[in-house]
C-alpha cells in the first residue's frame, strides 16, 4: 500500500481524497460461520481503512467509505458482511 500510493503521489501529485470500497463475500448460514472465515471477510475494509488512515498524511477533502446494502437489507448469508 505505501508502494501504491507512493505511485500515485508521483504520477498524480498530493490526494485529496479517498474512496474506499473493497470488500470480501462469503455467503454462508450464520451458524456455520466460523471466526477466520468472518476476519477474511471483515479485513479488507477494517485493515484497509486503518492502513489508509495511517499511510495518508495529506490534508483530504474526503474519505469516504462505502457500505454494502446488505448492511440495511440483511442479506442471508452474509453476516459479517453485513458487520
Amino acid at each position: 500500500m505505501k508502494r501504491a500510493l507512493s505511485e500515485i503521489r508521483g504520477l498524480l501529485g498530493p490526494l485529496n481524497g479517498v474512496v474506499h470500497a473493497a470488500g470480501v463475500l462469503d455467503d454462508e448460514p450464520m451458524q456455520t460461520k466460523t471466526a477466520p472465515g468472518m476476519r477474511r471477510v471483515l479485513a479488507p475494509k477494517v485493515h484497509g481503512t486503518v492502513t489508509l488512515d495511517t499511510l495518508i498524511d495529506e490534508p483530504l477533502d474526503f474519505f469516504l467509505l462505502f457500505s454494502s446494502v446488505a448492511s440495511f437489507l440483511g442479506l442471508p448469508g452474509q453476516v459479517d458482511y453485513t458487520a
